[in-house]
């Protein structure tokens, strides 16, 4: 698929639940520039959504999304700046609505003739997303009232599906529908005078409805009920160095417009525009990084992903039973089958990645009614590790099982992400990963805790043989004894003259570190690496080393930079007591994030940081990416040693924290059922623990503290 590039074309996104709009800065759905519309489910409802005035776009003089991502507004001039207009658009419940002013600066009265042509097509996002794809393929029934005041839009896709997009208006300017496809009017605007189109466009309106200012209005505050509610069940985060709280203010903005609320909770999609749906992996991981703070997320997450584990095989979507799911959607295109992700589990690595989580969830929040119920789940997910997943080594391995599955069912997913050392990525399946290795080793780790707790010592004893198992194999058939590094991957895996290492310098080996399957001998190589110049580009840690032949700058995984990669790594890197070089990651994603205005993207290119430039972008990057919007939440997390547990309360090191990097204070973080409020003074030193209540301490205070009994005030 080749997606057009967001970037290039400035387009900006709002969301709501499973709606989701996608317009130029003017606030216009152009339907030249292929992607912009309405979406609901995956399908887009609108196509096009343009304001002209005497047959000609008005001049932008300044776009800006609110804080909060909720609105857009856009001011905007025409008759060489006689007219303003104020534009506003908020995306709620399935509809955008919109509140435009249009105001006579002059001297004389205006006649100024204003049109909003529109229309609907009803096409997935599949087929948006391939250039060759032109039209509906199924036809379209188009009405409109009466009055001239409303159009309707009907068309039953090939998945029996009726949908409906409705064109409401309303406003003082007489405003009225010329034909299917087009509204106009002619404003007569007296010297100072203003007038007021209200619009709505989607969801069709409750019967009687029409579009007013103070529908806006309602609609726009219950948006933004919505997302205060969100960030008032976590913790308040306040860091006193400005560039720090906007990375952090913006991050927090861009998690609740991704999340949708669903019967089992909270489920953060992975991106926008082109994965605004649930994905396992981005999931699970997001809430990995909001772990400490957040675990209302996780809890969701887990919930959500149970009730759609496989029960059966089924290889037309690499369905086996006990494995989690890779992503969901409701479009056409995955109702009828002609793409397998309606439900879709081609992933290796999000089954242990989901047992990784219960158990931090577990730790983190001590609810052990909820894990309990979740304990089928999890031992059905580690049975498909052993019994689907591991190869006769307990190397975990993949490899497609249709025509249509995705190829590599790792993180790094895209066709070519796998290369050996010569830069070759037509490579023999199946392939076994490294951080996949370390992911199965945390879930057999998990899973002997788990049957422990369970008094089920005969299942105990098995998954530690099991993680003892894979330990010994994987350390000794991925490590580069003579550079000190572990291999990418293994590809012809159990293939007699084809089994082969791929053996290049790769971000996954960092993630090894959070799994524990690295020897302490070890770590401190690996550590070495991911700040090595051929791996850190300054802003953060490339996907593949600038050395290797097969480095592409704006490879999608081969030399680009991800931030959630970079947070994983920095959170190993802090486990294993390597802070100062989760620091260098912290400080590097800092500065690529004042590059891109606070919020990261998916990924960008992995070019050498250079003083006074931005990171260059990857054309078609999600912006924002839930996983990439999170990072924060990790990095703080690694860089001051933060352990938050049920049992143990709140531990740190704050022994790397920069005092550039200034005070966190942190008010209302639930640990083991009671509310804390603390504050980190950054000096010198780094950053020691300060309650309220207490004197503050001095330079001289310890950087390290282990605060087990850390009251709450």
């Amino acid at each position: 698929m080749t997606e057009p590039s967001i970037q290039e074309l400035g387009l900006l996104c709002l969301k709501d639940g499973a709606s989701y709009v996608i317009v130029d800065r003017s606030g216009d759905v152009e339907p030249d520039a292929g992607v912009p519309g309405l979406y609901l489910d995956d399908m887009r409802y609108v196509s096009q959504l343009s304001l002209m005035v005497r047959g000609k776009k008005p001049c932008v003089i300044a776009s800006t999304v609110s804080p909060d991502n909720a609105e857009l507004r856009v001011q905007m001039t025409a008759e060489d700046g006689a007219i303003e207009i104020d534009r506003r658009v908020v995306v709620q419940d399935g509809r955008v609505h919109q509140q435009i002013v249009f105001s006579n600066q002059s001297c004389v009265p205006v006649s100024l003739p204003v049109e909003f042509p529109f229309n609907s097509d009803f096409r997935d996002m599949f087929q948006i997303r391939c250039s060759d794809a032109v039209a509906s393929r199924q036809p379209i029934e188009r009405r409109f009232a009466e009055n001239k005041r409303s159009a309707l839009a009907i068309c039953r896709g090939k998945d029996e599906i009726t949908r409906h997009c409705a064109l409401s208006l309303g406003g003082d300017t007489g405003v009225v529908l010329d034909e299917y496809t087009k509204a106009s009017a002619r404003l007569e605007l007296a010297p100072g005078e203003t007038k007021v189109v209200a619009m709505a466009i989607g969801a069709p309106l409750p019967a009687g409805e029409e579009p007013t200012c103070e529908s806006y209005r309602d609609a726009l505050a219950a948006l933004r009920a919505k997302r205060q509610k969100f960030a008032d069940q976590g913790p308040k985060i306040t860091f006193l160095d400005r560039d720090m709280q906007n990375w952090w203010d913006r991050s927090l903005s861009d998690i609740a417009m991704l999340t949708n609320d669903y019967d089992t909770g909270p489920y953060v999609c992975a991106g926008l525009p082109w994965f605004a749906v649930p994905f396992g992996r981005d999931g699970i991981l997001t809430a990995m990084q909001m772990l400490w703070a957040r675990p209302d997320i996780a809890k969701g997450a887990l919930a959500f992903l149970a009730e759609r584990q496989a029960d059966q095989t089924d290889e037309r979507i690499d369905a086996e039973p006990g494995k989690i799911m890779h992503e969901t959607r409701a479009c056409e295109s995955c109702n009828i089958g002609e793409q397998p992700f309606k439900l879709y589990y081609g992933g290796a690595d999000t089954t242990m990645l989901f047992v990784i989580l219960a158990e931090q969830y577990l730790g983190r929040t001590g609810d052990t009614a909820f894990i309990e119920a979740l304990r089928c789940n999890v031992d059905r997910a580690l049975d498909w590790i052993e019994q689907y997943g591991e190869n006769e080594d307990g190397l975990v391995v993949y490899e497609p099982k249709s025509e249509k599955s995705i190829g590599n069912q790792c993180w790094m997913d895209s066709a070519d992400s796998i290369v050996d050392e010569h830069g070759n990525s037509d490579l023999p399946f199946p392939r076994a990963v490294c951080e996949i290795q370390g992911y199965a080793y945390a879930a057999w780790k998990a899973g002997a805790k788990f049957a422990t707790i369970a008094g089920d010592m005969d299942r105990a004893q098995h998954c530690e043989e099991k993680a003892r198992r894979l330990f010994e194999h994987f350390n000794e058939k991925f490590w580069d004894a003579e550079h000190g590094y572990y291999y990418r991957a293994l590809v012809g895996v159990g293939k007699s003259g084809q089994e082969q290492p791929c053996r290049v310098k790769g971000s996954n080996m960092g993630q090894l570190l959070f799994t524990g399957i690295v020897p302490e001998d070890r770590a401190a190589s690996v550590a070495g690496w991911m700040v090595d110049s051929a791996m850190f580009s300054g802003f953060g840690v490339r996907t593949l080393a600038s050395d290797e032949a097969g480095y592409q700058r704006t490879g999608y995984h081969r030399g680009t930079v991800w931030p959630h990669d970079n947070a994983v790594i920095a959170g190993g890197l802090g486990r294993t007591g390597h802070v100062e070089a989760a620091a260098e990651v912290f400080e590097g994603m800092l500065a690529a994030a004042r590059g891109y205005d606070w919020r990261l993207p998916e990924l960008f290119a992995g070019d050498e940081r250079a003083e006074g430039r931005r990171p260059a972008d990857y054309p078609s990057a999600c912006s924002p990416q839930a996983w990439a919007a999170a990072t924060p939440f990790q990095l703080v997390q690694a860089v001051l040693g933060l352990r938050v547990d049920a049992k143990q309360g709140l531990r740190l090191d704050g022994s790397a924290w920069k005092e550039e990097w200034g005070d966190v204070v942190v008010e209302g973080l639930e640990v083991g059922g009671e509310r804390l409020d603390f504050r980190l003074i950054a000096s010198k030193g780094g950053a020691v623990l300060h309650r309220p209540g207490e004197s503050a301490p001095g330079e001289s205070a310890p950087n390290a503290l282990d605060t087990p009994a850390l009251q709450p005030v």
